[in-house]
């Protein structure tokens, strides 16, 4: 328990000292998307969540957060399905076209190969909170039963809104 807080803790000095840089910068020079970005969130403020076993009944999914769920993370990345499929797809990443220009790379889980690890894990993240996700089947039939693998090179940095610019879970590993 000591060691989450210390991670915790750690996580909230380096989340911070990022703020501070960012707020440092010269908005002027910045496109307009940055400066409104850091304009409506927060990155101080933004929460860390430590949870066993899926996130807690009052988690604020209208707020972003960094997760920390080895309980969840840990057995499903020790799956031999997803060894395979992570492995492999590690293999092959710096490979693919766009990886050597855009410095990133991703591919989508599928049937048979991590797809239903992959929803299963995020199930079992979001179930405590008794919420359906968004129905979204009319719009983007596959949209909430897609998982992506992805790749970057090393000192890559982003910012910037997902596809569709809807809200995600992302399931980071370095390796």
């Amino acid at each position: 328990m000591l060691h989450d807080r210390e991670k915790v803790q750690s996580q909230k000095q380096e989340l911070g000292a990022r703020a501070r840089r960012l707020q440092q910068t010269d908005a002027s020079s910045l496109p307009p998307f940055y400066t409104q970005l850091a304009q409506s969130v927060k990155f101080t403020e933004m929460a860390v969540q430590v949870c066993a076993a899926g996130l807690p009944s009052n988690f604020d999914l209208d707020q972003p957060a960094v997760i920390q769920c080895a309980g969840l993370l840990e057995p499903w990345l020790t799956k031999p399905m997803m060894q395979h499929v992570l492995t492999g797809f590690g293999g092959k990443c710096k490979k693919t076209a766009g990886y050597a220009e855009d410095g990133k790379t991703s591919n989508t889980f599928v049937v048979k190969q991590g797809k239903e690890e992959a929803e299963e894990f995020f199930r079992k993240l979001v179930k405590p909170l008794g919420k359906a996700p968004m129905n979204l089947v009319k719009v983007a039939a596959a949209w909430s039963s897609t998982s992506w693998l992805w790749g970057v090179k090393p000192g890559f940095h982003q910012c910037g809104l997902s596809p569709n610019s809807a809200a995600a879970f992302q399931a980071h590993r370095l390796g």
